[in-house]
């Protein structure tokens, strides 16, 4: 009895164990890089296919493209995808406060999940964009211009003006 018993036991604690993410494995943070795909520095730093996962941005760190493009993790479910010849700026890395600097070129942001407490913002000269849903935004600091091709942001500026953009369905 007491051995089918320690067995049962045994069968549960390793599929317990199994089943659980590895011990001391830690989640992606925000910054990351993602993708390297070509020619981008971090840092100063060249990055390469093996960058991927370990290089994390931090607050002030700027990644540039070359012949090439990156993605960096924003927050859990928001993705920052640098085009070719494009640079940013990491300015607040955290988890609740997310802003980057767009500082010259063109990067989409993907917002597959976005959580109410999450203010995450992109900034491209004196204006600031804080994105409000999911959808998929494109910026483009070399024309000042920001797209909203499906969600919702608000777009403030030095002046303190600010426009709602939403994309909208016209089919």
């Amino acid at each position: 009895m007491l051995r089918l018993w320690l067995q049962a036991m045994g069968a549960c604690f390793l599929a317990a164990m199994l089943s659980s993410p590895l011990w001391g494995a830690e989640p992606p943070r925000p910054g990351a890089i993602n993708y390297i795909e070509g020619q981008a520095t971090a840092g100063g730093q060249t990055l390469t296919e093996k960058s991927v996962g370990s290089v994390t941005l931090t607050a002030g760190e700027t990644l540039s493209t070359q012949n090439g493009r990156a993605e960096v993790l924003l927050t859990p479910g928001i993705f920052l995808r640098v085009d070719n010849h494009s640079s940013i700026q990491m300015i607040s890395p955290g988890l609740a406060d997310t802003v980057v600097q767009l500082q010259r070129g063109r990067a989409m942001v993907e917002v597959a999940e976005i959580q109410k407490e999450n203010n995450v913002r992109v900034n491209i000269g004196n204006a600031s964009t804080q994105v409000l849903k999911a959808g998929l935004y494109d910026f483009d600091a070399n024309q000042g211009l920001v797209q909203v091709f499906d969600g919702k942001t608000t777009v403030q500026d030095d002046d303190g003006h600010v426009v709602v953009m939403e994309a909208t369905n016209f089919a």
